[in-house]
């Protein structure tokens, strides 16, 4: 009998030992995820903005994607920093800056302002990816900017061939063809 009382008393105590450590079962607070941030900075007027985003996958397999995205800072006092990039799929993507025929590495960038930051072709700001073989055209994929306050900013990339239907090159993916 003894042993049926310590069982129960063990049984109890782990329960109201359990919902001390965490919580009532239905009360656990609701936690934001703490590495994505909305488009405007809480208590600043600040606000960053991504748009025109996509991947173009190469005419060559095995070669790397392209993205294209404009970065634009809406804010009115502060200067920020993009430091990191990475896409969903990707085990490798890098930011780069042509200097003629040279690519050096990026690892800040600034945007100040009321200004907007390209990258792609027409600019000579790029960034390359890898990607997985399950990404396909039509597809979408997160891209995710690193700022050098430590927070992050996750936005959607259309996934586009370097090929058109017709078989010309489009290396844009927006439907410009280069032969």
């Amino acid at each position: 009998m003894s042993k049926t009382w310590f069982a129960v008393g063990l049984a109890t105590l782990a329960v109201f030992g359990g919902i001390a450590f965490v919580g009532p079962v239905g009360f656990l607070p609701e936690v934001a995820n703490p590495d994505t941030i909305s488009a405007t900075k809480p208590g600043k007027e600040q606000s960053v903005r991504v748009e025109a985003g996509r991947m173009v996958l190469p005419s060559v397999a095995g070669a790397l994607a392209m993205v294209h995205f404009k970065v634009t800072n809406n804010g009115k006092n502060d200067t920020v920093f993009i430091n990191g990039v990475a896409i969903e799929n990707a085990s490798r993507t890098d930011m780069f800056e042509t200097v003629g025929p040279d690519m050096r590495p990026l690892t800040n960038i600034a945007v100040h302002p009321g200004e907007t930051v390209e990258f792609g072709l027409d600019s000579n700001r790029l960034v390359r990816s890898d990607y997985g073989e399950d990404v396909l055209p039509g597809a979408t994929v997160q891209m995710t900017l690193r700022f050098a306050d430590s927070r992050t900013l996750s936005v959607p990339l259309k996934v586009v061939s370097a090929i058109s239907q017709g078989g010309e090159v489009d290396i844009t993916g927006d439907g410009a063809t280069q032969r």
